[in-house]
């Protein structure tokens, strides 16, 4: 159960391809999943966590923001300039 806890956080919020053109920054301080996944990885082996990590490509910011802030980038899908369509998407 901790494994898929991990895997459905972190698939569905750091290891996913978020276009840098239109990224935000949103908080999930509030989410439950975030609650339990913040509490799962207290007691996850810590060496298996940080390989886990290293094997998504998930960087140190990506993951301090995530685990002291709550903080996750997620793609709108629009052009933060014109607001159409986002062209690298």
């Amino acid at each position: 159960m901790l494994v898929g806890t991990f895997n459905l956080v972190m698939a569905e919020r750091l290891t996913r391809k978020v276009c840098s053109n239109c990224k935000t920054q949103t908080s999930a301080k509030e989410n439950p999943k975030y609650k339990f996944a913040k509490e799962s990885f207290r007691n996850f082996d810590k060496d298996a966590l940080k390989k886990e990590i290293l094997n998504r490509g998930i960087t140190q910011q990506q993951r301090d923001d995530f685990i002291n802030n709550a903080m996750v980038y997620t793609g709108t899908g629009k052009d933060p300039i014109s607001g159409e369509k986002c062209p690298l998407c």
